[in-house]
């Protein structure tokens, strides 16, 4: 564990910058009047879209928007800093995986615009693998989320209980989530057990 928190501390810094980005995008965006970049969100099964796989997450309908989002994150990502997946490489899956989703089978008549995807992808990823890890921390780690979570999950999923512009966003990146938490379960390289490498 005495080696391992070197990477833990490096990966926490790492996601202070990035929720640090995602408010400077916002606070850009805020002080620029001629160019929205909102105009970058995903829509859906469009050739423009494609970008918002990965602009997605980095653009907030607006500042409550992304002051909900900003707990959610910190907490999530510093549970997956802490556990034994490669963390740089498995946030990144989650967010193509989450975004690719929504590309292919969300409403195209909505920009998609937030990490909320990704939260949701971050939800069920972490409660799939602390059950899949059967290890004791994996479980607290897993049901400490779920607790959390897990309500908030539910709830969100289901059109017509939550926003209309965003079920189909939540739902997807509770399904890359699973998927990708079933398929590191069978990685070769035993990513869910491996090293805390960075």
């Amino acid at each position: 564990m005495k080696g391992q928190l070197p990477a833990i501390t490096r990966r926490l810094q790492g996601i202070l910058i990035l929720i640090g980005a995602m408010w400077g995008v916002m606070m850009l965006n805020s002080i620029l009047y001629r160019c929205d970049l909102r105009s970058f969100g995903l829509v859906p099964r469009t050739l423009w879209g494609l970008l918002g796989i990965v602009t997605m997450p980095w653009l907030h309908s607006q500042i409550g928007h992304l002051a909900a989002n900003t707990v959610p994150l910190l907490v999530l990502l510093a549970l997956l800093a802490a556990s034994k997946t490669r963390f740089w490489e498995t946030l990144v899956e989650l967010t193509l995986a989450s975004g690719a989703l929504v590309w292919l089978f969300g409403r195209s008549d909505v920009l998609h615009l937030g990490a909320d995807s990704l939260i949701y992808a971050l939800v069920c990823f972490l409660i799939l693998t602390g059950l899949l890890e059967k290890k004791t921390l994996s479980l607290l780690v897993s049901f400490a989320v779920g607790f959390c979570y897990g309500g908030m999950l539910l709830w969100a999923v289901i059109p017509g209980l939550t926003p209309a512009a965003a079920w189909d966003g939540n739902l997807a990146g509770a399904v890359a989530g699973v998927l990708l938490a079933y398929a590191l379960s069978f990685d070769p390289r035993n990513r869910l057990q491996g090293s805390a490498n960075t």
